[in-house]
């Protein structure tokens, strides 16, 4: 006989001992999730047809140096949203070489 109680119920049904781990994992996860989330930011909701401007700082451009180049590119358009946070711009033809999706963090409402 062991000395916990529970360790001895655990020794002559094994299976519980799986449902007591699946249980602790299944909330230290959700309280870890929890923990994680507590500071995030909801994105913002933009529709179809608004302009932004797109945050330069992932595309190329000719200029010598990158610190000559204009920090926000546009005003642009959303054609569609992809996902949740993605969005579909509507860029001009000269840009075909680059892919016109884009995540909510690099996109500013234009005034």
């Amino acid at each position: 006989m062991l000395l916990i109680p529970l360790l001895d119920n655990l020794h002559s049904k094994p299976f519980m001992g799986e449902i007591l781990s699946s249980t602790l994992f299944m909330s230290a996860s959700q309280h870890y999730k929890q923990q994680a989330n507590k500071f995030c930011l909801q994105p913002p909701t933009f529709n179809i047809g608004d302009s932004f401007w797109l945050d330069a700082c992932n595309i190329r451009t000719t200029r010598p140096t990158p610190k000559l180049s204009k920090r926000k590119l546009g005003p642009f358009k959303i054609e569609s949203v992809v996902l949740k946070n993605s969005f579909k711009l509507s860029l001009p033809s000269k840009w075909k070489a680059i892919h016109p999706v884009f995540h909510v963090s690099l996109l500013e409402p234009a005034k």
